[in-house]
């Protein structure tokens, strides 16, 4: 009896682990520079995987803030991250809400540029496959992260 409650217990956490989860740092897309419409506003192509296009859109629009946050864009003004102790502040929860889903309103325009259905390799699983132009009001982010304490102004 023991036993059977003991590996259904373990079977529930092995299947609870293998579930997709969106926490900060796993992103499936790339990100690339694209242009500087106006000053403060960036515009990166990303793309995005997910079960259907939804999905797939806030796939790649959360790789494109967590690129520009943690990573920072070559090429761009923003070639530095905004946060540069990735360790440190990525379960921040204003990043954490920002990354779920937050980052909404700091998005000036979202263009989706192309759509297929792929198989992604490494675990055999269909969804679709966007890319998308995002550009983002980089100084609008900034002041967020100063006035939640998760960066310092300039020069402090």
């Amino acid at each position: 009896m023991k036993k059977n409650i003991l590996l259904s217990i373990a079977t529930a956490l092995a299947l609870s682990a293998c579930s997709p989860k969106m926490s900060p740092g796993i992103y499936s897309g790339y990100v690339r520079y694209d242009g500087t419409p106006t000053v403060g506003i960036v515009s990166l192509t990303t793309t995005g995987f997910g079960k259907n296009q939804a999905e797939s859109s806030e796939d790649a629009m959360a790789g494109a803030f967590y690129t520009l946050l943690f990573k920072g864009v070559p090429g761009s003004a923003y070639e530095l991250p905004m946060v540069p102790h990735e360790d440190e502040k990525k379960n921040d929860p204003t990043i954490v809400e920002l990354l779920n889903g937050g980052f909404h309103s700091f998005v000036t325009a979202d263009v989706l540029q192309n759509q297929e259905i792929m198989v992604k390799k490494n675990d055999g699983v269909k969804g679709k496959m966007t890319t998308h132009l995002v550009s983002i009001n980089c100084d609008a982010l900034r002041r967020h992260l100063e006035q939640h304490a998760v960066i310092s102004k300039f020069g402090l």
